[in-house]
């Protein structure tokens, strides 16, 4: 995503959407990747529905839930599996 002047920048909202779910636009050191995205995310959101692309801004919304809604089935089930796990080992 080189301009022709060779100059790394992201151009569409598009691109920078697509860095994000590939981790390419978070800074390393930032452990919680998702927390990062989403952050990115809405920014990207609030900035086309000020310059008026609505419809754009409501796709990355929709972008942010489905983002969300993987990191909670996550957590669901990486408690479950540990639950599972201490009543496999039962009392001690």
């Amino acid at each position: 995503m080189l301009n022709e002047n060779g100059n790394p920048y992201i151009h569409t909202a598009d691109d920078l959407v697509r860095q994000i779910k590939m981790g390419a636009a978070i800074n390393h050191r930032n452990r919680k990747r998702v927390k990062g995205s989403i952050r990115e995310l809405e920014r990207l959101a609030a900035n086309l529905r000020r310059d008026g692309d609505c419809s754009r801004a409501d796709v990355i919304d929709l972008e942010i839930m489905a983002l969300l809604d993987k990191k909670i089935c996550r957590k669901i089930i990486k408690r479950s599996r540990k639950e599972q796990k201490l009543l496999q080992l039962g009392p001690s």
